[in-house]
């Protein structure tokens, strides 16, 4: 059986990353049981602010993040798990 790989999405890698090594999640992917990467959002944003939040759509308080930043980061996954094969 192969392990289950999780791909995270982040603002805070450095603390998903300190899970998927301590504890019972780290002893889990030390015996294989699953695999784990974590990708900074902000690496995926197109401004020279590495902005990923807008601001709540109709008003009130609160901010969103940006789905180009999102759609972004999931397209590299994506490429990432089954690149495209020229047809």
């Amino acid at each position: 059986m192969s392990a289950k790989h999780f791909h995270f999405v982040t603002l805070f890698p450095e603390i998903i990353q300190a899970w998927m090594h301590t504890s019972i999640l780290g002893r889990a992917a030390q015996k294989g049981i699953f695999e784990s990467s974590v990708y900074q959002l902000r690496d995926f944003a197109t401004d020279k602010y590495r902005s990923v939040d807008d601001v709540a759509y109709g008003g009130g308080g609160g901010m969103v993040l940006k789905v180009e930043c999102l759609v972004a980061a999931i397209d590299f996954i994506k490429g990432k798990i089954a690149p495209e094969h020229p047809e």
